[in-house]
């Protein structure tokens, strides 16, 4: 049997993450069912060809397409994008974004990437935990983040703070929301960058504020 190869899965996984973005944008209603399907067979397909693989080279390939697909996976079924995402993004949906984020961090350790990558799969985490109002163990996972993004770029380190500061908001915490607001405008002075971190607070809130 001719398996699909690292590069052909990779071509799939964004082909399939272009045909759902410009769904969203073409057709009414949630087209994240579909891409699902698609995407989660790309991803346990990598993983199992990963498993099959003789040598390292190719057993890595196949887990780097798997790590791709599992942060797509990740991220398109996060509620905290905003109200729409909120509205359209089931449950069920959201725990297996969740479990993805799980496998994504996973596989970035195992990879043994960067710090600043490990502190990208860590936020995946800490935001699936702050989507499922376990506000204890987001604050435990976004503090990780903002360690490992220490000594890397400054609005990584900043971007992590301003979720742990999120977390406090939700909870009530004194002077969380003054905090936050210091950490937004201290991102919006680093570049293009800081200004998308510090654009995705509010929606965040937003959603997950109406939850509580």
């Amino acid at each position: 049997m001719n398996y699909l190869t690292s590069e052909e899965l990779r071509a799939a996984n964004y082909t399939a993450s272009q045909i759902y973005q410009r769904g969203k944008e073409l057709f009414a209603g949630n087209q994240l069912s579909a891409y699902l399907l698609v995407a989660r067979a790309v991803a346990e397909a990598a993983m199992s060809a990963a498993e099959r693989s003789q040598d390292k080279a190719s057993r890595d390939d196949y887990t780097k397409v798997a790590k791709m697909a599992s942060f797509n996976i990740a991220a398109n079924c996060w509620p905290g994008w905003g109200a729409d995402e909120a509205a359209t993004i089931t449950d069920e949906q959201r725990r297996l974004g969740a479990e993805f984020a799980e496998i994504h961090l996973s596989i970035t350790l195992d990879l043994k990437l960067a710090a600043d990558k490990i502190s990208g799969a860590h936020w995946h985490k800490g935001a699936h935990q702050l989507a499922a109002g376990a506000y204890d163990a987001a604050r435990e996972t976004f503090t990780t983040c903002a360690e490992l993004a220490v000594g890397g770029a400054a609005e990584s380190e900043e971007m992590a703070k301003g979720w742990i500061a999120v977390v406090d908001v939700l909870q009530g915490a004194d002077g969380a929301e003054a905090r936050l607001e210091s950490i937004k405008s201290r991102l919006m002075e680093l570049g293009d960058d800081g200004e998308f971190y510090a654009s995705q607070y509010d929606p965040a809130l937003s959603v997950f504020q109406a939850r509580s």
